[in-house]
């Protein structure tokens, strides 16, 4: 089986089109996970950005033999990446005050590193984390009579993503502490990679090593001869990283209701405010989020099959609000008497309610080869998942999905892979009302392009294609590189129906930049 080639920095696009949870590939066996045989032969990729197209495909660079010596490796990146937005229009006949906020200008600046440490005995350690600060800048038009605030903006994040110990041996790995475990096979249309939640506040230029955040979790990999099979138990849950209201790519845009936009921009920054839908109020400190899944690998003749069981939570809160009392802070009456407001408030962020639904998903991919081809298709099955009407309430339906994917690939800058999806809820207890970004019968594509113009130059592109409901979500760019070097600049572009993925977020239009230096 031909082994796929990491996209090498490629952002993938997230909540492209229906069923996508974000990007997702198989990536590389973590050290301390047993590298299995290639049953048919096939030659394994000596490349440590190198990956199989399943759990079943060989890595010797990842895997562990007894008689291997101790190596130490510390890997890592420093990026640069400014985004310029384009000024958007004003929605017509709305007054300026219903306008959510949007940065113009966008600069993020990340050092990441990877520490692993291995030894011939059979176990490792890894830790990896990423320093990130952002500067934003938006135009502000204060009221008559007021004086304009400060439209900079700085933030600081540190984050540690690995950070684990792999115990290994023959035929059996098991791997503890905080890591990344991807199930799934397309890069965009990820819809089997349930394990990780995700970070969504820029998905469309989040880097490809902080795309997912890592969970605490116990992993066992089993070899069985041309099968294997991998547990994993993970006792807290994480959600999902989000903005609902405040940033560019938060939920509340101008397409949202009214009511959510006048209410969370009077609230405007305030830890109240910003507090009121974040989803860690629905996080439990206990054990009784746990989640738990396995994932059985084998193959029939020249095709790999993978079947995927998940009993965990969807990552997307279900929120109650109280629509009377939402609407009630609207009354002019409380503008003049900021206590009795206060107060209101205080009242209406006592109703909201955030919570996570636990719900069983199964799923499977199958991956084959046919001359220069690769030809693979997945499906997945949700007995409960959340959607996100356009009155930005939510609903919980089953949802069944599946697709079906070709790729082209002649080597590292000579790739083109395009997939297909269709989604369809199953209703429960009536049809669902309107949704964003969905439809209760959903079709769209993906594709991902990276293709060599000369030995430094390259043309890259990803993103996605709602056909139902219309819309066109991506980004477009040329990509240089030398040596350690690599600046790669491009347009996002973002379109379609109102309440498309595109259309929703069509602001975000814009020219961006990133430059990279590899150590």
């Amino acid at each position: 089986m031909r082994k796929k080639v990491r996209s090498g920095g490629l952002v993938a696009l997230l909540m492209l089109v229906p069923g996508s949870g974000g990007a997702a590939q198989e990536v590389e066996p973590q050290a301390g996970e047993v590298a299995p045989p290639v049953p048919d032969g096939s030659e394994a990729p000596s490349s440590p950005d190198a990956s199989g197209d399943s759990f079943a495909s060989a890595l010797e660079e990842e895997g562990f033999a007894s008689e291997r010596q101790a190596s130490t490796e510390l890997l890592g990146w420093a990026r640069l990446a400014p985004t310029y937005g384009f000024p958007r229009s004003a929605p017509s006949g709305e007054p300026p005050g219903l306008r959510t906020p949007h940065d113009r200008w966008t600069e993020r600046s990340t050092l990441y590193l990877r520490f692993l440490h291995r030894r011939g005995d059979g176990w490792s350690f890894a830790a990896s984390g990423a320093l990130d600060h952002r500067v934003l800048w938006r135009p502000q038009t204060p009221p008559a009579g007021q004086e304009a605030g400060d439209s900079w903006r700085y933030q600081l994040e540190p984050r540690l993503q690995e950070f684990y110990l792999g115990l290994s041996g023959s035929s059996l790995s098991v791997t503890l502490g905080q890591q990344r475990i991807a199930w799934g096979r397309n890069e965009v249309l990820a819809i089997n990679d349930v394990v990780n939640p995700q970070d969504l506040r820029d998905p469309l230029l989040v880097p490809e090593e902080l795309r997912y955040k890592p969970v605490i979790a116990a992993r066992v990999d089993l070899l069985m001869g041309s099968s294997a099979l991998q547990l994993i138990a993970i006792p807290f849950f994480q959600p999902a990283t989000f903005d609902f209201y405040g940033s560019n790519w938060a939920l509340v845009q101008d397409a949202a209701p009214a009511a959510y936009r006048a209410v969370l921009g009077q609230a405007g920054d305030s830890p109240q405010g910003s507090a009121l839908f974040s989803p860690d109020r629905g996080v439990s400190a206990s054990l009784s989020q746990a989640a738990a899944g396995l994932r059985f690998s084998w193959r029939l003749g020249s095709v790999e099959l993978n079947h995927y069981y998940h009993l965990g939570f969807d990552f997307t809160p279900r929120w109650r609000v109280d629509e009377a009392q939402l609407v009630g802070l609207l009354d002019p009456a409380l503008q003049e008497d900021p206590a009795a407001r206060a107060l209101a408030f205080n009242r209406f962020a006592e109703s909201v309610s955030v919570s996570y639904q636990r719900r069983h998903h199964v799923g499977f991919s199958a991956v084959g080869e046919a001359g220069p081809f690769i030809l693979y298709g997945e499906g997945a099955y949700e007995s409960r998942k959340v959607f996100i009407t356009q009155a930005l309430s939510t609903a919980v339906h089953p949802f069944l999905t599946g697709l079906a994917g070709i790729e082209y690939q002649r080597d590292f800058d000579q790739v083109v892979d395009f997939a297909l999806s269709y989604g369809r809820i199953l209703p429960r207890n009536g049809e669902p009302p309107p949704l964003l970004w969905n439809e209760r019968d959903s079709l769209g594509a993906a594709l991902t392009v990276r293709w060599g113009l000369t030995e430094e130059f390259s043309l890259e592109g990803q993103g996605g294609v709602g056909f139902v409901p219309l819309g066109v979500s991506g980004r477009l760019g040329v990509r240089w590189k030398r040596e350690h070097l690599s600046c790669t600049a491009g347009a996002l572009l973002l379109a379609g129906e109102t309440f498309s993925y595109g259309g929703y977020y069509r602001a975000n239009q814009g020219l961006f930049l990133d430059l990279r230096y590899v150590l």
